[in-house]
């Protein structure tokens, strides 16, 4: 395994399972989220994505669940481990969001 990928392949992993994921977030989401969203009820959704260039692009972990409202609420986990310092990580993971 690439030495510079193995945190990332352990997070997407270990967070892929719905379970986990919705433990995690139960921890990490503040209040106000936690109280509007639907965490028991995760689902995993596709991580390719074609872009308006059709670039193929790829998600880290994307989760579909609910709104207590009952509406669609989606979930994006954007994993990015740096072994050194970058000054433009802030700059990289904007390009990744958007």
């Amino acid at each position: 395994m690439n030495e510079i990928n193995i945190h990332d392949r352990f997070f997407k992993k270990y967070l892929e399972n719905p379970r986990i994921a919705g433990s995690f977030l139960s921890y990490i989401l503040p209040e106000g989220i936690k109280k509007i969203a639907d965490l028991s009820n995760l689902t995993s959704n596709k991580t390719g994505f074609i872009d308006e260039e059709l670039k193929e692009a790829y998600s880290d972990l994307l989760f579909k669940t609910r709104l207590k409202s009952g509406e669609d609420l989606y979930i994006y986990f954007l994993i990015e481990h740096k072994s050194y310092f970058y000054e433009h990580t802030a700059l990289q993971l904007l390009k990744y969001m958007v």
